[in-house]
């Protein structure tokens, strides 16, 4: 919980400083293992110890996730005036079009 508390507070940083990160730097804070947490008594503390590792299996599902997620929700994001998305750290790192974008 800690590590998302960690991701959401720099988001929240980089909202508030109207920065947009760069993929490397947005993907790395996107690396969540949160979900253990919500799987409750099946979660032993082996399995803990285990995914504080970050294995390689579990960094890359996480990243798909947020990728998949961000593809799907950008548009309504970008109304809301939410913190940038994947898609716009592409497009400003570089310096393509959102369709270029989706297809990177």
């Amino acid at each position: 919980m800690k590590n998302l508390i960690r991701a959401y507070l720099q988001e929240a940083k980089w909202y508030h400083e109207k920065k947009i990160p760069t993929m490397e730097q947005y993907m790395k804070n996107g690396i969540s293992t949160y979900f253990l947490v919500s799987i409750g008594k099946v979660a032993t503390k082996d399995a803990f110890d285990w995914i504080a590792t970050e294995p390689s299996i579990v960094v890359a599902a996480s990243l798909i996730g947020r990728l998949f997620n961000d593809l799907k929700s950008y548009e309504e994001e970008q109304k809301r005036g939410d913190v940038a998305s994947a898609v716009e750290c592409y497009m400003n790192e570089y310096s393509v079009t959102k369709e270029e974008a989706y297809l990177k």
